[in-house]
């Protein structure tokens, strides 16, 4: 049982899934 990885495989996604959504919101508000 490690806990920090626990917390890095749980914040790991949502930090990427939140790049790309504001990827996502650059690139609309760019065109």
């Amino acid at each position: 049982m490690n806990p920090i990885k626990d917390l890095v495989s749980i914040i790991t996604p949502v930090y990427n899934s939140e790049a790309t959504l504001k990827a996502t919101i650059d690139s609309i508000l760019n065109q």
